[in-house]
């Protein structure tokens, strides 16, 4: 029987980017995703226009264990990656306690059912949002947690929901990605981005602008201690972050795991707004109309993240700059 990698919410921003990298490495593929079955199709057409291969489709949420039972039952589920979840830091705000409780229910049916078919390796993605504010730069993978907001909260309750599973149960291999700000699109222009309905962050918000949709571009405060004055902050292309998670399950299936292995994710340097500004005024060849408005209390003047480990764990190291994550929204830009 044909072994599988099964990724929930597998056709999201970052899990129809890794699927194609997963794909064109030889791996079979099983997706779990709540969109609609005509939408997950279309998406799968587009992959298979790029590798000569489709992933095995679920159109489903997994609200309980009974939904994804038919899954392992019919498939040699090997490792699995845990994409599935609310997108976005605005929309987990909308509802923090419904939102918390809803991430560990996740977590937790599924935890229940791969124990069930003795499968016990799995990638949850994290996020850079972990770390404290009162951390020195560069985050370490050692630095100190944020248990201040609902959301690095529930991350980093998740994290440690994986780290007694691993301690009582020494059957699981676990690896955490701690991802740090996602960009860009794949090269070839078919697989969409990252989208969002309203601009809700810079790279959003600059495209909202080119695009004529906005009448400029908002930057929260120009008076941080950095060298031009607004807040840095470390990108990485999705291609990158896509190929780190076939990084990972190569490592998972070649090793065992004594304890959660936990690895920043990163392009590993900061560009301030005003550089990744500069940046698309260059790629896109058009100004940027900027206003200038008070900073947000909770922002931070520099925050980026130490990718030293993985780059020696995992064999893996980022190959895109600034200028390459920012030609990669061309194609958007011109269709």
């Amino acid at each position: 029987m044909k072994k599988y990698i099964l990724i929930t919410g597998g056709f999201g921003y970052i899990g129809r980017h890794t699927v194609i990298e997963l794909l064109q490495n030889g791996y079979n593929v099983i997706v779990i995703d709540s969109q609609n079955i005509e939408v997950l199709e279309e998406i799968n057409n587009k992959i298979f226009q790029l590798t000569d291969k489709k992933a095995e489709l679920y159109s489903l949420r997994i609200s309980c264990e009974e939904d994804i039972l038919p899954i392992f039952k019919k498939f040699d589920v090997e490792i699995v990656i845990h994409f599935a979840g609310i997108k976005s830091v605005s929309e987990f705000y909308l509802s923090p306690t419904d939102s918390i409780n809803k991430e560990k229910s996740l977590i937790f049916n599924l935890l229940n059912v791969m124990k069930e078919f003795n499968v016990n390796k799995i990638i949850y993605p994290s996020s850079i949002l972990v770390y404290s504010a009162n951390n020195e730069m560069p985050l370490k993978e050692t630095s100190q947690l944020n248990y201040d907001n609902p959301y690095s909260k529930c991350k980093v309750q998740i994290e440690e929901i994986l780290n007694k599973l691993s301690a009582s149960d020494k059957k699981w291999d676990i690896m955490i990605l701690r991802y740090s700000n996602t960009l860009g699109m794949h090269q070839s222009g078919i697989i969409g981005g990252y989208a969002p309905k309203k601009p809700n962050n810079l790279s959003s918000s600059i495209m909202s602008f080119l695009s004529g949709e906005e009448n400029n571009v908002k930057i929260f405060g120009n008076d941080f201690e950095t060298h031009d004055g607004t807040c840095e902050r470390d990108y990485i292309h999705i291609i990158d972050v896509a190929k780190s998670n076939v990084a990972a399950v190569n490592y998972l299936l070649l090793n065992n795991v004594k304890k959660p292995i936990i690895l920043n994710i990163s392009g590993g340097r900061p560009y301030s707004v005003i550089e990744v500004i500069n940046e698309f005024e260059l790629v896109f060849k058009k100004a940027i109309k900027c206003e200038i408005i008070p900073k947000r209390p909770s922002d931070l003047s520099c925050s980026y993240s130490d990718n030293n480990l993985a780059k020696q764990i995992i064999n893996w190291t980022p190959k895109s700059n600034l200028n390459d994550i920012i030609k990669s929204f061309l194609k958007q830009y011109n269709e």
